[in-house]
């Protein structure tokens, strides 16, 4: 039953009185809809006004690489539908619920009997679509708007560590923000407490507003904290925080195979663990497909190498011992929280590759990072080096070792499905990358390969790094293709030279893409039709 005070909260209805809200209740209707679900579609013809009672609704529009751009964020106490209502015209943009939402839905022709009956709801409605159009005229979100996130462990020893890593990059996190930042501890305070993690009790917080649902405290100016009751309805709870807060990090310790509704209404993900236990996190790797990134060994933010030490002082404090590595894994996962992830695409070009190391270098001078790294044939060499860790000289020491030697990868082979037998430039890869696997690595890569068979793009991200890598660059009838399962792997650059799609697709919001291949070389053009003595 709908009641006379949740239709209050909306701003379209507060000019009306307690007999015209009594005679509008019957006439709203009740919508669950769940974390990602399309609510309208554009083109849809609208049959209703939609007024959300609690969560959060994005309004985006398919662009022509088809990748949706939000235009606006919208939450508990506003409202949607009524533009194709009014004009009669199909819905323009799609609305999907970013967390689980609430929904009052009131029929067009009820609504505009309801504008033809009370002034007072059109007037409203018309300051609110100017609210909108003065909003819109600023341009739109330049990254989908991520409210809630999360931090989780599964491995109880490391409850203590995990809080002092959530402060770190609750910290970082909050700078620059307009509005707070809340770090949010699942369960509530007492819980917390017993948590392996002494200095926590001593912290020297303000008090800010306690509630059956939170109770918050301040930390800084941009970072609050806050201790969730067992007993708290995520839904009103969350309408109630996104208001206040720019952005909510939830932290929490859960048994393995266990999600909770704050834990599964997260945009991005962080798992905090130290690679021994991994058993304890399967299945989440699906769960939370492309939007996950794990803080242990095998992942994007390696714990295991970086002990903290907890000192006396009354603030917790994740120890970065001065290690600027460290403080780089912190900031490269406030980056991942916040949907502003560097992601750096190396293309393909043979001996041209070289150069994509010094853009690297160029990019470690500036103390840009990439969190991502993605390349195809030479591009991919390059980009798996950087994604193993090894900073520019290195880098170049390797390739200068494996790739200028005289007849480096001459191995001619006859009879031949290939013009070289290719073990050579095997031997090469196996000196180069050892037997690493994706898994080992410290950053995300992804190496872009071409089947033979199908014609299809091939993204790797999985297995050997050497056998991917070596696929990559397999240039058909030169090279041996790769065969995995009923694929044949080529050399990527065939279909995608420089592939920055495969991070756009990825939602990597910050893309650093290099091209060594001009369209036409102009050099050898004019080298060739130089005059003898010219």
């Amino acid at each position: 039953m709908i009641e006379s005070g949740e239709l209050r909260k909306f701003y379209l209805f507060d000019k009306l009185s307690d007999s015209d809200i009594s005679e509008i209740l019957p006439c709203l209707e009740n919508r669950s809809c769940r974390r990602g679900e399309c609510i309208i579609r554009a083109g849809d013809i609208n049959e209703c006004l939609y007024l959300i009672k609690s969560g959060q609704v994005s309004i985006s529009r398919a662009e022509e690489d088809s990748q949706d751009k939000i235009l606006s964020v919208l939450t508990a106490g506003e409202c949607f539908g009524e533009m194709s209502i009014i004009t009669n015209e199909k819905i323009s943009a799609n609305v999907v619920s970013m967390l689980d939402t609430q929904l009052l839905v009131l029929r067009k022709t009820r609504f505009l009997k309801l504008l033809e009956k009370y002034p007072s709801i059109a007037l409203n409605l018309s300051l609110i679509l100017s609210k909108r159009l003065r909003h819109s005229n600023k341009g739109p979100e330049t990254s989908p708007a991520i409210a809630l996130s999360s931090i989780l462990t599964r491995d109880l020893p490391l409850a203590g560590e995990l809080a002092a890593y959530a402060f770190a990059v609750g910290e970082t996190f909050s700078s620059g923000c307009r509005k707070p930042v809340l770090l949010l501890f699942s369960p509530e305070e007492d819980s917390i407490l017993k948590l392996p993690c002494k200095y926590l009790k001593t912290m020297k917080l303000s008090a800010q507003q306690a509630s059956k649902s939170v109770k918050t405290s301040i930390y800084s100016d941009s970072l609050h904290i806050g201790f969730l009751a067992p007993s708290a309805d995520i839904n009103d709870t969350l309408t109630t925080l996104l208001k206040e807060y720019s952005h909510v990090i939830n932290i929490e310790i859960l048994p393995a195979g266990k999600h909770s509704a704050l834990l599964e209404n997260s945009s991005r993900v962080i798992l905090f663990t130290d690679g021994r236990n991994m058993a304890l996190y399967a299945g989440d790797d699906e769960k939370y497909a492309g939007a996950l990134t794990i803080a242990g060994k095998g992942g994007a933010l390696d714990i295991r190498r970086n002990a903290r030490k907890f000192t006396t002082k009354p603030i917790l404090s994740y120890d970065t011992g001065g290690s600027s590595a460290r403080a780089a894994e912190i900031i490269r996962a406030a980056r991942f929280l916040k949907n502003k992830t560097v992601g750096l695409v190396f293309g393909g070009g043979g001996a041209r590759g070289f150069a994509h190391i010094g853009v690297m270098k160029v990019l470690e001078e500036n103390a840009i990072e990439p969190d991502v790294y993605c390349g195809s044939s030479m591009g991919a060499v390059v980009a798996a080096l950087y994604a193993m860790g090894y900073k520019s000289p290195e880098v170049y020491d390797i390739m200068k070792k494996q790739w200028t030697k005289k007849g480096a990868i001459y191995d001619f082979n006859f009879p031949f499905r290939s013009i070289l037998k290719s073990k050579k430039l095997k031997k090469m890869a196996k000196e180069a990358y050892g037997n690493t696997t994706f898994k080992d690595l410290p950053y995300k890569l992804y190496v872009v390969c071409a089947d033979l068979v199908s014609g299809n793009e091939i993204i790797i991200e999985h297995g050997l790094l050497r056998r991917a890598v070596y696929a990559s660059g397999a240039l058909p009838g030169i090279l041996t293709p790769v065969r995995m399962g009923e694929k044949y792997l080529v050399d990527g650059g065939i279909l995608n030279k420089v592939p920055a799609s495969v991070l756009k697709a990825r939602d990597i919001s910050n893309i650093i893409a290099v091209n060594v291949t001009p369209q036409r070389d102009d050099a050898f053009l004019n080298r060739k039709s130089k005059k003898p003595g010219g």
